[in-house]
């Protein structure tokens, strides 16, 4: 958040590079844990003693148990990467602070009545690139605000609290490889998004609106296979697993665009205070997700898995 917050007080067009290396953030981890070894269990059998009311005694019987597999480098490993990924953010945040350089890269006004200011317009117009737009003299509504953080919203808590909880229940029964297949593209959607969003800016909000309700009705297809679970659609068909990965990868990709170019519209029209409430309503909804799937996965059990090994 505090990251989120200074960003808007450098130029405009470095809003969008920001988001990519947040993308990148979640990435990189992932790409780390798969390295440590994606391999299937191998279940084994193994016999155990269990109690018979039938008998009053204990029976014999063989069970088939997951065995793990040992990673390519130990836990410990994995977080001394993330602390060295901490340590370098932290890094790059006193170096944007202090270098000459950025102080230069940095813009006194940044709200949509400073700019109807002809002395601050004339500023910002000085700091922006040859190919930007001046920014607009007219205030837009506050339904329109409050539209755009509804959206934020949504797709906070779709991106990051209510999928991700399911994403198991919804692709491991097409196996492994689909499994991890589809979270690492998931991972490289997010910042991908935000790469697209450099380059290809759509600032029609009707645009945003069908591109999130397209990515709401793709997204109900995961959650389809993840209440069905262990027993998804096409589950013996060779469409299934690649069906499943397009259908992850396509609505998180959209959902990541969506917050990319809701966020610059924020910043650009109502400056420094929307992105701080663009930030809260991205954790608020992070939680709202969280909370929700934990009690639809741990109390109501509403998803079902048959574990890593059939007998």
């Amino acid at each position: 958040m505090h990251y989120f917050f200074n960003i808007f007080f450098f130029r405009p067009c470095y809003l969008t590079p920001y988001l990519v290396g947040e993308g990148l953030s979640g990435l990189v981890p992932s790409l780390v844990a798969i390295a440590q070894g994606i391999e299937n269990p191998e279940c084994v059998n193994v016999t155990e003693e269990i109690f018979s009311p039938e008998i009053g005694g204990n029976i014999t019987t063989e069970v088939l148990l997951p065995r793990i597999k040992e990673p390519r480098f130990s836990p410990e490993w994995f977080f001394v990467i993330l602390l060295a990924m901490v340590l370098f953010s932290w890094l790059a945040f006193i170096l944007l602070d202090k270098l000459p350089f950025c102080q230069k890269e940095k813009v006194e006004c940044f709200t949509m009545k400073e700019y109807l200011n002809q002395e601050c317009f004339e500023m910002q117009v000085a700091s922006l690139d040859s190919d930007n737009k001046p920014p607009k003299t007219t205030q837009p509504s506050r339904a329109l605000y409050l539209y755009l953080l509804f959206l934020q919203l949504w797709a906070s808590i779709a991106t990051f609290g209510i999928f991700p909880a399911i994403q198991p229940y919804s692709c491991l029964p097409y196996g492994d490889g689909p499994f991890h297949l589809t979270v690492t593209l998931c991972g490289v959607a997010y910042p991908a998004a935000c790469l697209l969003a450099m380059f290809l800016e759509m600032r029609s909000v009707s645009w945003i609106s069908w591109m999130s309700l397209a990515a709401t009705v793709v997204s109900c297809y995961a959650m389809l296979t993840a209440i069905m679970s262990p027993h998804p659609p096409l589950l013996d068909s060779t469409a299934g697993p690649v069906l499943i990965v397009v259908c992850w990868v396509s609505f998180m990709f959209a959902f990541s665009y969506i917050k990319t170019m809701v966020t610059v519209l924020l910043g650009d029209y109502w400056g420094h205070r929307a992105l701080f409430w663009c930030g809260a309503v991205t954790q608020a909804g992070a939680v709202a997700g969280v909370l929700l799937m934990f009690l639809l996965v741990n109390v109501f059990e509403v998803f079902h898995d048959e574990g890593m090994c059939l007998a």
